[in-house]
């Protein structure tokens, strides 16, 4: 319960130290040196210690990002999990004959997040949605991973 109340507290302050003088959004990148920035990353990485779905909820809204969304206490496993699948159905693609998983940048930033190459790949298959990449997968002895350029742009409200 505390981290939520700490998270909610780190992201407001995210939110104001986003927002110019003049009303403006600030780009992400001139928000490193901020204080509200650094206790979003410490909490970030608190986090993400516990459970690496965190990538999936905490971003930056950049296109490549996932979907921006409002996270409750009481319903917080369900909505991480969630989170998790519909960043992973939409952004995952493997092709069996090569034996490629092709997966967004961001996993491979946090690849020790998901336990390295082999956890991704565990990941990956325990949340892609029941269909071929995933039987494919699963089918596969060896697997090798590649990663979509991350695409920094600020994402259009309502979606990417």
């Amino acid at each position: 319960m505390n981290e939520l109340i700490n998270l909610r507290a780190a992201l407001a302050a995210l939110k104001a130290e986003a927002i110019s003088d003049d009303g403006a959004r600030v780009d992400y990148g001139a928000l490193a040196g901020g204080p509200a920035y650094a206790a979003y990353r410490g909490l970030v990485a608190s986090l993400r210690a516990a459970d690496p779905r965190i990538h999936f909820a905490l971003n930056c809204a950049a296109r490549s990002c996932p979907p921006i969304a409002a996270y409750d206490a009481a319903r917080l496993d369900a909505q991480l999990d969630t989170a998790a699948r519909g960043f992973v159905a939409a952004g995952v693609s493997f092709d069996r004959a090569r034996g490629l998983l092709t997966l967004s940048q961001l996993l491979d930033w946090y690849a020790g997040d998901f336990g390295g190459h082999e956890g991704l790949v565990r990941f990956v298959a325990a949340h892609l949605p029941d269909d071929e990449r995933r039987r494919g997968l699963l089918a596969c002895p060896e697997v090798d991973l590649a990663f979509t350029p991350y695409d920094w742009r600020l994402s259009a409200a309502g979606g990417r």
